[in-house]
């Protein structure tokens, strides 16, 4: 398993966007803001019942 760091998936979302032309990399982009943004909402809903 590797470990996350969010410096360091700000930069490689910075490397992907830097060529958004590519299909790929301009899905991959938009993947991980969702991921973070759902991410955030069900911290934001756990602490919210603790």
């Amino acid at each position: 398993m590797v470990k996350t760091y969010p410096k360091m998936n700000e930069t490689i979302k910075d490397l992907l966007k830097m060529n958004e032309e590519n299909q790929v990399h301009a899905y991959a982009v938009a993947r991980i803001e969702e991921l973070e943004e759902e991410n955030k909402q069900l911290r934001i809903q756990l602490n919210c019942y603790e």
